[in-house]
């Protein structure tokens, strides 16, 4: 069984095109597709598939930035996302996967303000992007990857605790992460892969 820190490695949680650094694997890839997703944004800002794209567009050049340690631009690209995704759930409350992502990114942007020394408005992400995974998993509680993000996101929650020294509170967090994680079918506990398809993941019925 993975540990809460393997799980938060494991997971996840833009302004114009930024240059990206060298190392990156694919960054002209992610570039292109985001100036695509600005401009169809641009052309029919009424369509929610662009403004869905345009959103996981500026989440995944954030991540690309946080994995090459650029905080700073990370930051300002998932602040850009988390505001599509505002926009986006707005109109479309019932989207879950849409939902999913924002807690996703919410949680990628409270591990840099952690890391950055901005443990107050990183605590209010992590609460913020743990009621969201509450919040979907009381719509489908057998739903495997949003287990997975409570489990993240109450480890996530848990450390910045620790860090400004509400150790009472963080433990509660730590066990209940620990929980979460002990209730997941064995073959997930093993090593899911976080970023599949959109679709809900259910355990597979005992043969």
């Amino acid at each position: 069984m993975l540990s809460p820190s393997a799980w938060w490695r494991s997971f996840e949680c833009n302004p114009s095109p930024l240059p990206l650094p060298r190392p990156l694997a694919g960054a002209q890839a992610l570039l292109r597709l985001l100036a695509m997703a600005e401009a169809l944004s641009e052309m029919a800002p009424e369509s929610l598939d662009a403004r869905r794209l345009l959103a996981d567009s500026l989440r995944d050049l954030g991540f690309a930035n946080q994995l090459c340690k650029e905080p700073e631009p990370a930051l300002g690209l998932y602040r850009r996302s988390l505001a599509v995704f505002e926009d986006l759930l707005e109109r479309k409350p019932e989207d879950f996967l849409a939902r999913r992502s924002y807690g996703n990114v919410l949680g990628n942007l409270a591990q840099i303000e952690q890391r950055e020394g901005k443990l107050e408005p990183a605590l209010k992400h992590w609460t913020k992007a743990l009621a969201i995974f509450d919040e979907l998993l009381k719509g489908d509680p057998e739903d495997v990857v949003a287990r997975q993000g409570r489990a993240v996101m109450l480890y996530g929650r848990a450390r910045c605790l620790e860090v400004l020294g509400r150790r009472t509170e963080a433990l509660e967090c730590y066990r209940g992460s620990l929980e979460v994680l002990a209730a997941l079918p064995s073959s997930i506990r093993a090593g899911p892969d976080p970023r599949h398809s959109g679709r809900r993941v259910r355990p597979r019925a005992a043969r």
